[in-house]
């Protein structure tokens, strides 16, 4: 089992006030069976008047941030703990050639 610890900063600058803004982030990982989220942490600067957490049509966590006050800047800071264990099904013998191998057998020079 490994333990991973992810951090994320994202800071933005606008040149001009924003008075409204509607952001949607994917910073957390797909709950499955070979890896578990420990502990997770946001903090949104400025914060947002809305803040809602979801699942996207494609399955991943998604966190939506609504805006509705002038400001000049953004930032974004996550941290995670979690903790991964083998895949099942992961041996990659069994799962066919590389990408190189596939590729240079395509290849018709």
């Amino acid at each position: 089992m490994a333990y991973y610890r992810v951090v994320h900063d994202t800071r933005y600058r606008y040149t001009m006030p924003v008075s409204r803004a509607h952001h949607v982030l994917h910073l957390r990982p797909r709950d499955c069976s070979w890896q578990q989220l420990d502990s997770a942490e946001l903090v949104v600067q400025p914060t947002p008047v809305e803040c809602t957490d979801g699942i996207d049509a494609f399955g991943n966590p998604q966190t939506t941030l609504a805006f509705e006050a002038p400001h000049d800047s953004l930032q974004v800071s996550s941290r995670l703990s979690l903790r991964v264990t083998a895949r099942p099904g992961a041996d990659r013998a069994a799962q066919g050639p590389a990408w190189e191998v596939a590729a240079a057998a395509l290849d018709p020079v």
